[in-house]
């Protein structure tokens, strides 16, 4: 019975690949990697936390980490036909909170961290040749 409901189940993707990866693959926009130059923009979300390096044995500082928000562009240059150059500036925000434990004014020992990075990445990127 478990051997025939996993074939019911992955029957399905063993077909889906096989219109993928043929010898006559469908072509949807096939000039479009052509371009000399792609725009692009990104979306995201990020968790970042802090580390402590500690000298002396004390309390740890306790780090609660949220949720923040990625955005960027992204510009493409088609160098050669299977290398291109990327350009991804793109801003981070989010906020970190920091409870110190030693404090004894309970208003005095959450702290709230809110950071803004900036990114400027260049990258090299290698694409292999299309199957099909």
């Amino acid at each position: 019975m478990k051997k025939f409901l996993f074939l019911l189940l992955f029957s399905p993707l063993l077909f889906a690949q096989e219109g993928m990866f043929s010898k006559d693959p469908i072509i949807n926009k096939e000039n479009w990697n052509k371009q000399r130059v792609h725009w692009g923009y990104y979306l995201g979300f990020n968790s970042l936390d802090f580390k402590f390096d500690y000298l002396s044995v004390t309390e740890d500082i306790e780090v609660e980490t949220t949720t923040g928000f990625n955005v960027g562009l992204i510009g493409n240059l088609r160098l050669t036909e299977y290398l291109d150059f990327r350009f991804e500036p793109g801003l981070y925000i989010t906020q970190r909170n920091l409870t110190y434990p030693n404090i004894v004014d309970v208003g005095d020992r959450l702290r709230e961290v809110k950071s803004t990075y900036i990114f400027f990445p260049l990258l090299l990127k290698y694409s292999a040749l299309r199957t099909g």
